[in-house]
């Protein structure tokens, strides 16, 4: 999985990822991540989701920074908002560039109350 996210072999990852599933192959959090680090960098951020809802407990930090990544860059403002929320809801402390990325996404998009709650967010 690790060769598909430096490569951006998105289809790769999902099937290995489906078959470890499908023959009963524990699948953790790195898994995830490498998998959907693939899907973002083959700008496949709803891929992303899904795979985020594999993760075992619940995405990690990893996972959401890859997730807003991903969102960020198909300026999906909206996912981006459920997922800073979710981040916060977990205490967990997002990148500089996640933070970067879900700002433009929600500047550019004109979802100044967004903007504005995140930054809120980010004072806590």
């Amino acid at each position: 999985l690790g060769a598909c996210e430096g490569t951006a072999k998105w289809q790769v990852a999902i099937a290995l990822l489906s078959h470890m599933h499908s023959q009963s192959v524990e699948v953790d959090a790195v898994c995830c991540n490498a998998a959907a680090s693939a899907c973002e960098k083959g700008r496949q951020w709803e891929k992303v989701l899904e795979i985020l809802c594999w993760t075992p407990g619940g995405p990690d930090l990893i996972g959401l920074n890859v997730s807003l990544q991903a969102c960020a860059s198909a300026a999906a403002w909206a996912r981006c908002v459920e997922l800073l929320a979710t981040a916060g809801q977990q205490r967990l402390a997002l990148s500089a560039a996640t933070c970067a990325a879900a700002v433009t996404t929600l500047e550019t998009s004109g979802h100044l109350e967004a903007l504005r709650w995140f930054h809120e967010e980010l004072k806590t």
